[in-house]
């Protein structure tokens, strides 16, 4: 019997990312920002289509139950650590102002009976 670990996985088109972790894994999610800083960059969230949530703003994480876990890092990159499946969905980084320009990072939770952390798989 094979136990697969999916540590991190990225496939990168353009300005999108597809990350895949378990839960409890500490991810970050990259942010392609044309901007000097990061003092303008918001961060917004979807679990699916029908809501957007704004996680960060401005650089502020804005308070919700997961703000705790939240961290915007010095190149704009957004922190989140201890992922649980409610974490999956589309993030999307981009300057304030702006619409259509920014990254967008679909996060993919996996879970199995069958995952352990003794082996670890990659799929590139």
């Amino acid at each position: 019997m094979i136990f697969l670990t999916w540590i991190f996985v990225a496939v990168i088109s353009g300005q999108m990312y597809h990350l895949y972790h378990r839960p409890g894994d500490c991810v970050t999610l990259p942010c392609d920002s044309l901007s000097d800083t990061c003092a303008m960059i918001n961060w917004l969230y979807n679990k699916d289509s029908s809501q957007t949530k704004i996680l960060v703003q401005n650089s502020n994480v804005k308070q919700s139950a997961q703000a705790a876990r939240l961290s915007l890092q010095s190149n704009c990159s957004l922190g989140i650590n201890n992922i649980t499946a409610e974490d999956a969905g589309k993030y999307f980084c981009r300057p304030e102002g702006t619409t259509g320009q920014g990254t967008s990072v679909y996060l993919h939770i996996l879970t199995s009976e069958y995952m352990s952390k003794e082996y670890c798989f990659y799929i590139m």
